[in-house]
């Protein structure tokens, strides 16, 4: 703390793994007095296996445990291991895989749902052309691949965004499926409690 004070800081932080973490936590909390300007923090790989054990709470048993099993990716006791935030490597490519699958089946029935409804007409050719050049800048490993990456997200957002909160609802029938009403009822409830957090 002396040495905090001597440039000018009121609070000292101090990161821990999370053995090391949970012990200190708990001499904070016995004198809360002597440490009351000490902040803990738990580091980034614990925090990023905490943060994966909550996707495993919450979606575990929505069907993304038996998704990752029974495509034979990953046997049955090594994917329960993975949504507790175990197996961190394994964890972090299995859950890439289970997103890359589902966009991909997201898209090719999006871009269906664009022609059947003349939607492909609403896309401006700007959007095709930042693609290709979005894609072609991760082939080439270029370093410039962030600027073009942030007008594309642009083009999207205005031109894009529009097209596919409109097709969720027809393609998902998200007020008639029980799914669909799961999946939005736990993403309002994590953004309520984003909200009181932002409010205290």
């Amino acid at each position: 703390m002396d040495m905090s004070k001597e440039v000018g800081q009121d609070f000292a932080i101090q990161t821990f793994d999370q053995q090391l973490y949970a012990v200190s936590q708990q001499v904070k909390w016995s004198m809360p007095e002597v440490f009351q300007s000490h902040i803990l923090r738990l580091g980034g790989f614990h925090t990023l296996s905490c943060f994966i054990a909550c996707i495993g709470k919450l979606w575990a048993d929505g069907g993304l445990r038996d998704l990752m099993v029974d495509s034979g990716v990953y046997a049955g006791c090594t994917v329960d291991q993975m949504l507790l935030g175990k197996q961190f490597n394994r964890s972090v490519r299995g859950l890439t895989l289970v997103y890359e699958a589902l966009r991909s089946l997201w898209f090719a029935s999006f871009f269906k749902w664009c022609e059947e409804n003349d939607g492909i007409d609403a896309i401006p050719k700007d959007v095709w052309v930042m693609l290709s050049k979005c894609q072609a800048k991760f082939s080439d490993e270029s370093e410039s691949y962030k600027d073009v990456l942030n007008e594309l997200t642009i083009l999207y957002t205005t031109h894009v965004l529009p097209l596919t909160n409109l097709s969720c609802t027809e393609l998902c029938q998200c007020q008639a499926s029980d799914l669909c009403k799961h999946i939005n009822t736990r993403l309002a409830d994590i953004d309520d409690d984003d909200d009181d957090d932002d409010d205290a």
